[in-house]
């Protein structure tokens, strides 16, 4: 009961003492644990011997612990020196041997205190350490009461080595405890990707703050920032690239707060993209340059990734809390109102308390894509064998839509098209269009395989490639595609791609397109039934592409091609863009 609750004691103890806010508080309350409670418990299990003479030899037991297991907690070295010479002393109360013994055994004790020191966390923390380390101190304590009977001295050894087991244990268990408290209260108040404080802190510190004002009457502040057109960066680049982007923004706004404020203010990742800073005993016009500063930090940067040179920009609300506030939320919803202020007034902007800076002399321009499939026809039965998944970009200079040359999207990008529209389509296989170097890429390889084997939505993935490495590095990344599933098909053959490109790779594909726009009314249909003839040689499916109008599709059938492609299957509706 003793050594149970004395363990109960010390364990809350050092809780409060590794909890406490104030590094002050904490080091009082450790230096006064340290010098007070080893001492004071062996000097009264000093004077418990001697007024019970009979149980001496539990009660030395008891003190040996009390003044030898502190030593494995962690402290500073004054606080370790400490407890290493309350140990000597009470080693020496008890030292009635030679002095050659006693010599000896205080070497041993002085061993086991720097061997403590050294590997204090393997000591604490593993069984065999801790139990040798035990055995050492009872071993060389009871080794020295040569005036006790052998029976005696052997049962104060095992004696300890039971307490020392039970407090190992305890120990152990409240350790992990500890840690695992503490994981959880990381993940719930801190974000894993950014490591800026969560939701939950956010929400915890704005309520601490709230009740301080409601006392004193002070000042108080909330900031809501919110990344423009984010999904945007996800789409074209990838999540990564947004990922990378949250990270670079939120040390961004911690490194400018920091230079502008003079002070550490704690910057949290409320959601997705949106971040908030809160500004006690601080009006909305005294932090009015600080919150400029972000804003014009984010738009001047330049974040990259990949390669790529990203470029974002912030929209931003400002509120105070006001005399009618009751609770936190109605702070927040203000502020939350400010922020879609400034992206209904175009984004990259600062509302303040309703008012919209005039702050945007220069616009991002963001590139609208939208995609939609177009369909491969087997003009034989008229029904869809193919969806080829295309995408297009908004020309702000051509007022129209154009075929997205210009853009390489990531392949997380275009798997996400992929997903989402394979859940429209009733014929699920899908040709999608990659470059030379994603058809090279060894990450975007793995992706796609990956994708093709483990995704039961997909009947069959094929990639279409306009573009060719040298010969021998395409066979050799055709076979790991093929190995998937995932078929190679070479797009526009005769234009694009030349009969000396074509023919080293032949047999590593396993179509061919060719492109009837690309050729002039005279050429293009002897160069049509030129390629049709080398596909049938080498038994690989044909795909005429471009076609416009009934004429063509008799034409091409007169030829023997049964898949054909173009406006004149299905013409999509794109959207209007002022």
């Amino acid at each position: 009961m003793f050594i149970a609750g004395y363990l109960t004691f010390s364990s809350r103890f050092w809780t409060v003492i590794l909890r406490a806010t104030s590094a002050e508080k904490r080091e009082t309350a450790q230096r006064f644990f340290l010098g007070a409670t080893p001492l004071a418990m062996m000097l009264l299990l000093l004077f418990a011997v001697y007024h019970d003479p009979i149980n001496e030899a539990m009660y030395m037991n008891l003190a040996l612990f009390v003044v030898a297991y502190p030593l494995f907690d962690n402290v500073t070295g004054g606080g370790f020196l400490y407890r290493c010479l309350v140990l000597a002393s009470f080693w020496l109360i008890y030292a009635h041997d030679s002095l050659q013994t006693v010599a000896i055994s205080l070497a041993l004790l002085i061993a086991v205190c720097l061997s403590t020191w050294v590997w204090h966390e393997t000591v604490h923390y593993a069984w065999w350490a801790s139990l040798s380390i035990g055995l050492v101190i009872s071993g060389g304590f009871w080794a020295l009461q040569t005036a006790q009977p052998v029976a005696i001295a052997w049962g104060g050894v095992m004696a300890y080595m039971l307490i020392n087991l039970f407090a190992f244990i305890y120990w152990s268990n409240a350790h992990n405890n500890f840690v695992e408290q503490g994981q959880l209260e990381t993940r719930a108040n801190f974000d894993a990707l950014t490591g800026l404080r969560g939701y939950a802190a956010f929400r915890s510190s704005l309520e601490e703050y709230f009740q301080q004002v409601r006392k004193t009457g002070a000042e108080l502040t909330l900031v809501m920032l919110d990344i423009d057109d984010f999904k945007a960066i996800n789409d074209r680049y990838g999540h990564m690239a947004g990922n990378s982007v949250l990270v670079s923004v939120a040390r961004l706004l911690e490194d400018t707060l920091q230079v502008n404020s003079g002070v550490s203010r704690h910057v949290y990742r409320t959601g997705g993209e949106e971040f908030n800073v809160i500004f006690p005993q601080q009006t909305p016009d005294a932090i009015r340059g600080e919150v400029e500063a972000c804003w014009q930090a984010v738009r001047d940067a330049h974040f990259e990734y990949d390669g790529k040179q990203l470029h974002v920009t912030i929209s931003v609300g400002v509120t105070a809390l006001q005399p009618g506030d009751h609770d936190i939320d109605s702070l927040y919803r203000r502020a939350d109102n400010n922020l879609y202020q400034s992206k209904r007034q175009g984004r990259d902007t600062i509302t303040i308390e309703g008012q919209t800076m005039q702050t945007s002399d220069r616009r991002v321009l963001m590139m609208p894509y939208t995609y939609f499939t177009q369909p491969v026809i087997d003009t034989d039965t008229g029904a869809v064998v193919h969806n080829e998944l295309l995408v297009r970009t908004f020309s702000q200079t051509a007022g129209a839509w154009v075929p997205a040359r210009t853009i390489t999207m990531t392949i997380e990008a275009h798997i996400g098209l992929v997903q989402a529209t394979l859940k429209q389509l009733p014929v699920r296989n899908i040709n999608l269009n990659v470059a030379r170097d994603q058809y090279m890429n060894e990450r975007v390889i793995r992706r796609i395989t990956e994708f093709a084997r483990n995704n039961s939505d997909i009947d069959t993935l094929t990639l279409e490639v306009n573009q060719l490495p040298a010969p021998a590095d395409f066979v050799r990344v055709a076979q790991l595609y093929h190995e998937s599933g995932v078929q190679i098909l070479l797009d526009g053959v005769g234009s694009a791609l030349t009969d000396l490109q074509v023919q080293p790779v032949l047999k590593a594909v396993d179509a061919l397109k060719f492109d009837l726009k690309a050729f002039s009314a005279a050429d293009v249909w002897p160069t049509a039934a030129q390629w049709r003839d080398i596909a049938a040689s080498s038994h690989k499916r044909f795909v005429l592409k471009g076609v416009t109008h009934a004429a063509q599709v008799t034409r091409g059938r007169e030829l023997g091609v049964v898949e054909m492609q173009g406006p004149y299957f299905s013409e999509p509706v794109l959207p209007e863009i002022d």
